[in-house]
C-alpha cells in the first residue's frame, strides 16, 4: 500500500468558491492508494472525451437527443452566472467533458460503474497553491471500478472519485470539486427551455459503452448495461455493503459522515448546493473511504 499525504491549501480552494470549513477538511489527511487495484479494461481514449462540446437550448435540442426519456437525468452546473445541462446518457459514451465557463476551465464527468457524477476545475493544485491547467481523457483503466482519467499534458493518472493524481509527473496534486445538481429531462423541457444542453456527437443511443468501445466487460462482476446509476458488484463490495452495494449515497466533503448517507432525491433529482456533494454507489463510497481517498 502506497501512503500519501493529502494537502490542498485553503487559498486554492477559495478559487472554487469554497468556504473555510471545506478547505480545512482537505488539509493534512492521510490517504492510501493501492496500485494493485488498477484494472485495464480498454485502450486509452476508446471512450473519447468531448473536448469541443456542442450545446443548444433545451427547447431546440430534442431532435439531437431522441433517446432521452422523461425520467432520464442531466447533470446541471451553475457557475459564474451561467447554467448548462449534461445528459447522463451522453456522458455514458464519453465519461469526460472538457468545458469552459468564461475563462475558467472545468470538467464534467460521469462513471457509469460507480454511478458517480463529478464536476471539478480543470487546473490541478499543488501543495504550494500553484495551478496547472489540464484537459482530461479516459485512460481505459479502472480503480475500484471507478473511471481513471489521464491528463493530456503529462499522461498522469487521476481516479475520478479521488480527485487527486496517483501516478505520473503530477502525483500529489489535487483537483477542486464543484457543486452540481441533477434534473430530469421532463423538468428540463418544461422549465428550462432556454438553458443550453450538451448534444453529444449525434450517434445513436447504445446503452453499453463497453460494447461500443469494442470490448465486453468480463472482469466486472455483475455488470449491467444501463444509462442510470447501476454498477458492477465485486464479492468484496458485496461483503462490505450487502444488499445496498448498488444504491446511491451522497458524500459531502464539508461534512463527511462515518456511515453512508442514502441519496433519496425525488426522481433522482438533486438541487445544486453552495458546497460540493458527490453522488456514488455505496460500494464505491466504502472502497474509497476505507483508503482515505475521498475528498
Amino acid at each position: 500500500m502506497l501512503s500519501m499525504r493529502r494537502f490542498l491549501p485553503a487559498a486554492a480552494l477559495a478559487l472554487a468558491g469554497f468556504s473555510a470549513a471545506v478547505a480545512q477538511s482537505w488539509v493534512d489527511v492521510s490517504a492510501g492508494y493501492d496500485p494493485a487495484a488498477l484494472v485495464r479494461m480498454l485502450p486509452p481514449d476508446a471512450l473519447r472525451s468531448l473536448d469541443a462540446p456542442r450545446f443548444l437550448p433545451v427547447s431546440e435540442a430534442a431532435a439531437l437527443l431522441p433517446f432521452m426519456e422523461d425520467g432520464d437525468l442531466l447533470i446541471s452546473v451553475e457557475r459564474l452566472g451561467a447554467r448548462r445541462l449534461y445528459p447522463v446518457k451522453v456522458l455514458v459514451w464519453h465519461e469526460i467533458v472538457n468545458d469552459r465557463f468564461g475563462s475558467e476551465g472545468l470538467c464534467v464527468t460521469f462513471c457509469i460503474l460507480t454511478g458517480s457524477p463529478v464536476v471539478f476545475l480543470s487546473s490541478a493544485v499543488a501543495a504550494d497553491g500553484a495551478l496547472t491547467p489540464h484537459t482530461f481523457g479516459v485512460s481505459g483503466y479502472l480503480y475500484e471500478s471507478n473511471l481513471v482519467m489521464y491528463d493530456r499534458q503529462t499522461g498522469s493518472t487521476w481516479p475520478q472519485l479521488a480527485l487527486r493524481c496517483v501516478s505520473g509527473k503530477e502525483a500529489g496534486k489535487f483537483l477542486s470539486p464543484l457543486p452540481y445538481g441533477l434534473v430530469t429531462w421532463k423538468r428540463a423541457r418544461e422549465e428550462l427551455g432556454s438553458v443550453p444542453v450538451l448534444c453529444g456527437d449525434g450517434r445513436a443511443w447504445m446503452p453499453d459503452p463497453m460494447v461500443y468501445a469494442g470490448r465486453p466487460s468480463p472482469l466486472l462482476v455483475g455488470y449491467e448495461s444501463s444509462p442510470g446509476f447501476r454498477a458492477p458488484v465485486s464479492p468484496a463490495a458485496v461483503a462490505a455493503s450487502g444488499e445496498r452495494a448498488k444504491f446511491p449515497v451522497l458524500h459531502r466533503p464539508s461534512a463527511p459522515s462515518p456511515e453512508p448517507v442514502p441519496f433519496t432525491g425525488d426522481g433522482g433529482e438533486l438541487e445544486q448546493g453552495a458546497e460540493p456533494a458527490l453522488l456514488m454507489h455505496e460500494f464505491a463510497w466504502r472502497a474509497f473511504g476505507a483508503a482515505g481517498l475521498l475528498p
